[in-house]
């Protein structure tokens, strides 16, 4: 008997959950209540395990609980940088367009033209892609198999990260406007396990 495994969805707290006002730091966000209604209702339906997590560094861990706590958000998991770790997945080219490759039925450029608009969760059991920023900035996250921990980075225009067989990522525009080339070892079909 086939068992399918609980998604897992990855929210950003200071950027889907809340928004830090100008000059102010993590202990001024303000909370969105729809998005927090959003996935209250996920967490509460078991649609997905619900993680929160953020890659700003420097963070008590005491006052992002007691955030969590009065603004009423249901979750799972909750995943903060440990002094400002990152995953170290990005390399950095240094010209935005220095990179070619070649275009096939494996090789797509992502558009999105809001912020805040999302390829994924997403996990991938036949093949690996390599994402390369053409154009805005992304929030790149992914989870650690093995213990569940989650990932978080910032991509500008130049970065190029790579997703590995049975890791669940995904990929927010931070911008108006962003694009990303997507190389793959193979096609696409019966592949894609959406994750949300």
């Amino acid at each position: 008997m086939e068992t399918t495994q609980k998604p897992t969805t990855i929210v950003e707290i200071y950027g889907t959950l809340s928004r830090i006002p100008p000059g102010g730091t993590y202990m001024d966000a303000e909370p969105d209540i729809f998005a927090i209604q959003n996935y209250n209702g996920i967490f509460l339906k078991g649609e997905a395990t619900v993680v929160y997590a953020t890659c700003l560094p420097g963070l008590n861990r005491a006052v992002v609980r007691e955030q969590l706590d009065r603004w009423g958000c249901m979750y799972h998991q909750l995943q903060l940088p440990a002094l400002g770790f990152s995953s170290g997945t990005t390399i950095n080219i240094p010209t935005p367009y220095g990179h070619r490759f070649g275009f096939d039925l494996y090789t797509y450029v992502h558009v999105f033209t809001t912020s805040g608009s999302i390829l994924g969760p997403r996990r991938h059991i036949y093949k690996e892609n390599m994402f390369y920023v053409l154009h805005g900035r992304f929030r790149y996250g992914w989870i650690e198999p093995s213990t569940g921990q989650v990932f978080l980075e910032i991509l500008e225009a130049g970065s190029m990260v790579k997703s590995t067989l049975g890791v669940t990522y995904m990929l927010e525009s931070l911008d108006g406007a962003a694009s990303v080339l997507q190389r793959s070892t193979h096609g696409e079909e019966d592949d894609n396990q959406q994750s949300l």
